[in-house]
């Protein structure tokens, strides 16, 4: 078993309400365990519904990426073949290795984890002035996540089909506090965190059974700035 524990990165994000639509920028940064890294942005989308004046109810799409890292120490514990590695061949018991892209194994999601979401969300007005030009609003909200990632990977140097797939489960809570200004503009920050479940990630060429797995504690942070207005 090879575990990474790494990354990553940020997003600009549409997102659309009945009754109001938020465009905005979203600056997430992703820590996985204690390593961070910022990589390319990326677009995430989002769709909502208010059933109240307090609840929202929204499905969205997100996208998170990470990779081993070439030569880093990590541990592996089972058997591998002649037939498949000649090389690395034998038994293991939770054991060093080094870490090799080209003849051992080479795993990533940089073309994204990609996540299905649905979410719950509590909004309520903390306070306003008399023509609402500023207002407070804090949010609450919990989720749940479909991982479908495009997955890149080699093992022993044969790689993958790299189609995406549905591998998981997960779920999510966050909190955040959004400003407007000039009753249309906002700044918003809000703090996530999840876990994602993904028993079938695939690792082999199209037609092979074998799958990998993983689970993944994840922490955003994310600062937004937008625009909102009514639509009727």
């Amino acid at each position: 078993m090879v575990r990474v524990q790494e990354e990553e990165h940020i997003f600009k994000i549409l997102e659309v309400k009945t009754f109001r639509i938020f465009l905005y920028v979203d600056i997430k940064f992703i820590f996985f365990f204690k390593k961070q890294k910022i990589t390319i942005p990326q677009f995430n989308a989002r769709g909502g519904y208010y059933i109240s004046d307090h609840w929202v109810i929204s499905a969205g799409w997100d996208h998170m990426k990470y990779q081993t890292t070439d030569g880093a120490e990590v541990t592996i514990s089972g058997t591998i073949e002649s037939s498949a590695s000649y090389t690395y061949a034998g038994t293991y018991d939770n054991e060093p290795i080094t870490m090799n892209h080209d003849n051992l194994v080479r795993m990533e999601h940089s073309d994204g984890l990609n996540l299905l979401q649905f979410n719950l969300e509590r909004h309520d007005l903390l306070w306003a002035n008399k023509k609402e030009k500023i207002a407070f609003e804090s949010i609450l909200g919990a989720g749940i996540n479909f991982p479908m990632p495009r997955t890149n990977a080699k093992i022993f140097g044969t790689p993958n089909d790299d189609r995406p797939h549905f591998t998981g489960t997960g779920f999510s809570v966050f909190a955040g506090l959004k400003f407007f200004f000039f009753k249309h503009f906002f700044l918003q920050g809000q703090g996530q965190t999840g876990f994602l479940t993904l028993p079938g990630i695939v690792i082999t060429p199209k037609g092979g059974s074998e799958r990998a797995s993983q689970k993944i504690f994840y922490g955003q942070v994310l600062i937004v700035a937008g625009y909102c207005f009514r639509l009727y």
